[in-house]
C-alpha cells in the first residue's frame, strides 16, 4: 500500500472519526438501540438484488463478446464489489476487467465494457443527483453545481459517442498500454452501435438505484424514522456521485457525511440518517469481508472457469 492510499485511508477514518464526534455518539447509542430487527431481514434481501441487478448490467454488455452466464455475471460482480472497498487505488474497480479476460473478453474487450457500463450508471445518477440540487440546494450553489453535473454530462457522450473523444482516450489515456489494450477503440464502437442494449443497461442502472434507495430507505425506517422515498432516491443518486470524489477509498466518509446532511433537508433527525448510512455501510464492508475470505479460501467462486464459444455480434438486439 503506498502513501498516496494510506493518505486517503486516513482521511476516510478522519471523516467519520469526525463525523461521529459532531453527531454525537450518544444520539447515535439511542437511534441504534432503536433499530427494528424486523427490518434486517428486508435490508439483506434488498442489498443482495442491488447485486443481482448489477451482474444483468455486466451480462447485458459483455454478452456483446463473448456469452457469459448470470452465475459467471454474478461471481465478477461479488468478488469486484469485494475488491473495490479493500484495495488499493483503482486495482478494485477494474478488476473486473481481469475477471473478464478469464471468461474469455480480451482485455481490450473488458475494459470497454466496464468503462461502458460505469459511464451508463454515472449518467443515471448524475440526472437524479441533479434533481437534488435544484430541490434541496440553495439557487446560487445549485446553479452552480448544476452547471458542472451539464459539463460533466457532456464529457461523457463527447468520449462515449464521438470519434474524436475516442481516440483521445486511446491517444492520451492508454498510449503506454497501446498493445495490451488492442481492441479497446473496436469493442466502444460495438458498445455504442447497440442502442437499445445501452437503452435497457441505462434501465437497470436506473432499477438498481431505486432498489439501493429503497435499502437505505428500509435502514430508516428501522430506526424509527421515515421520509417521501421520491427524496430518498434523489439523495441516495447525490451520495453514490460523491463516493465518486477521489479523496478517500470508495468515498468513505465523503457519502457518509453528505448524506446525513442532506437528510436533514427532508426532515430526518441526523443521528437516524448518519445510523442509516453507517448500517449501509458496516453491511458493504461486513459482505465483502465475507467474500473475501471464502474466495481467499477457495470455497467459492471459480474465476477460470470455461470460456464459452464466440459470440457473433447481432446488428441488432438482442
Amino acid at each position: 500500500m503506498n502513501l498516496k492510499t494510506l493518505a486517503k485511508l486516513a482521511i476516510g477514518i478522519g471523516l467519520v472519526v469526525a463525523i461521529v464526534q459532531i453527531v454525537g455518539i450518544e444520539k447515535m447509542v439511542d437511534a441504534l438501540a432503536q433499530f427494528d430487527l424486523a427490518y434486517f431481514i428486508p435490508l439483506i434481501l434488498l442489498f443482495i438484488a442491488s447485486l443481482v441487478i448489477s451482474a444483468l448490467n455486466l451480462k447485458l454488455i459483455a454478452d456483446l463478446f463473448r456469452v457469459i452466464s448470470f452465475r459467471e455475471a454474478l461471481s465478477i460482480v461479488v468478488l469486484s464489489f469485494a475488491a473495490t472497498l479493500f484495495s488499493p487505488g483503482r486495482i478494485g474497480q477494474f478488476s473486473q476487467v481481469y475477471l473478464l479476460k478469464n471468461k474469455g473478453l480480451t482485455i481490450g474487450q473488458g475494459t470497454a465494457t466496464v468503462i461502458a457500463d460505469k459511464v451508463l450508471t454515472l449518467v443515471v445518477l448524475s440526472f437524479f443527483a441533479s434533481l437534488s440540487v435544484i430541490f434541496f440546494l440553495p439557487p446560487d450553489y445549485g446553479v452552480t453545481v448544476l452547471g458542472g453535473l451539464v459539463v460533466g454530462w457532456i464529457g461523457l457522450f463527447f468520449f462515449l459517442y464521438s470519434e474524436t473523444g475516442r481516440n483521445l482516450i486511446k491517444k492520451f489515456i492508454l498510449r503506454k498500454y497501446r498493445d495490451i489494450f488492442t481492441g479497446f477503440k473496436k469493442a466502444i464502437d460495438e458498445i455504442v452501435a447497440q442502442k437499445q442494449r445501452v437503452f435497457w443497461d441505462l434501465v437497470l442502472s436506473a432499477v438498481r438505484l431505486l432498489v439501493t434507495a429503497l435499502t437505505t430507505q428500509v435502514a430508516i425506517l428501522g430506526l424509527g424514522g421515515n421520509a417521501f422515498f421520491p427524496w430518498i432516491i434523489l439523495i441516495s443518486a447525490a451520495t453514490q456521485i460523491l463516493s465518486f470524489i477521489p479523496i478517500t477509498p470508495n468515498g468513505l466518509g465523503v457519502k457518509e457525511g453528505g448524506f446525513a446532511v442532506m437528510a436533514t433537508f427532508i426532515g430526518i433527525p441526523l443521528g437516524v440518517a448518519t445510523i442509516a448510512i453507517f448500517i449501509m455501510t458496516i453491511l458493504n464492508y461486513a459482505f465483502a469481508g465475507i467474500v473475501s475470505l471464502l474466495f481467499l479460501e477457495g470455497r467459492i467462486f471459480d474465476i477460470e472457469g470455461k470460456k464459452p464459444e464466440k459470440q457473433v455480434i447481432q446488428d441488432r438486439f438482442p
